[in-house]
């Protein structure tokens, strides 16, 4: 029996011997090196600092994404105003935010509206993206402002009927709270 201890614990040094051998010929250095372990520690210094200037690039670009995506909405914003049709709709096209608000609260519907320009209107309603029920600081609603300012009383009651359609289905699909905390 003590035969086949032997044997096992030689061919288990003989294995071991073979396969130290084989990462020499194949390049490989041996853990227990100390050259192995400081370029371990210098892969994973880098490692680590790439990751640090990734997230530095990522945090970046968010940050100019965000401004980019603020100002193309400013100019869809502006090209509505000045009743650029084509412009605004290719600016509409590429992302801008339709519903994004100016310093005034006012969105693109809302100058639309108030100048009574009706192509912009026609545009924007027919995106499918608007929210009627935006106001703007003064707390007007974007028919409001098409009865009062722009004198067109087919583009305000348009606007209208979409402020309250969208009113009644935006009820319909959050639930309703009683003042025992069940749904009806």
């Amino acid at each position: 029996m003590a035969g086949d201890e032997d044997k096992k614990a030689m061919l288990l040094w003989l294995s071991l011997l073979d396969a130290k051998a084989l990462r020499k010929i194949y390049g490989y250095d041996d853990p227990d090196n100390e050259a192995s372990k400081r370029r371990l520690m210098q892969v994973w210094k880098e490692h680590k600092e790439r990751n640090r200037l990734l997230q530095q690039d990522a945090e970046a670009h968010a940050a100019k994404t965000a401004s980019l995506k603020k100002h193309q909405s400013q100019v869809f914003i502006r090209e509505v105003k000045n009743s650029n049709t084509l412009y605004a709709e290719m600016l509409m096209k590429t992302g801008a935010d339709v519903n994004s608000q100016d310093k005034y609260g006012m969105t693109a519907l809302h100058y639309a509206a108030a100048t009574g320009f009706r192509p912009c209107v026609r545009m924007l309603v027919n995106s499918g993206l608007c929210n009627y029920l935006l106001k703007d600081n003064k707390g007007r609603l974007a028919s409001e402002l098409a009865y009062e300012w722009g004198k067109d009383y087919a583009v305000g009651l348009l606007l209208q009927k979409k402020e309250v359609r969208q009113a009644y289905e935006e009820s319909q699909s959050s639930p309703v709270d009683t003042p025992d905390g069940d749904a009806p």
